[in-house]
């Protein structure tokens, strides 16, 4: 998308006929809103993201640009996924939680912690299970 320096407004965003979306919500340029997903009152889904087929973004969420909800996912409300975010498919994320930039959320996880950035995080209840090395090295760990 950089690389090819359009406006934003040059890019579509494309809600699937069968998707539902709140009049109140919010849907940045490129993002693909895909069949049977659903994005509710007041939520933000930045620019270049995808809520794929059957994902729920619930009330209040916020998501920043690059977001992937996999197929299935729900996003209780009120959560915050920052840039670049992947939320596998089945995975539930709990109201009020914040998933920092980058980080992934296996398939089927159920995130009832807050995820750091640049953080692998699995399971029931999911569980950090990998940290970008650079992470890491400025944490001195």
């Amino acid at each position: 998308m950089e690389r090819l320096g359009l406006p934003s407004e040059r890019y579509l965003t494309l809600v699937h006929p069968t998707a539902v979306v709140s009049r109140s919500a919010s849907i940045g340029p490129g993002t693909v809103v895909m069949a049977h997903a659903a994005v509710q009152a007041d939520a933000k889904v930045g620019c270049h993201s995808i809520i794929n087929t059957g994902s729920i973004v619930e009330h209040d969420n916020q998501l920043g640009d690059y977001v992937h909800a996999a197929p299935r996912a729900a996003l209780t409300g009120s959560v915050y996924a920052g840039e670049g975010v992947l939320i596998g498919a089945g995975a539930v994320v709990m109201p009020g939680i914040s998933i920092g930039e980058w980080a992934v959320i296996g398939a089927g996880a159920a995130v009832i912690r807050s995820v750091p950035a640049h953080c692998t995080a699995v399971g029931v209840p999911a569980t950090i299970v990998f940290v970008e090395k650079e992470v890491r090295a400025a944490h001195g760990s």
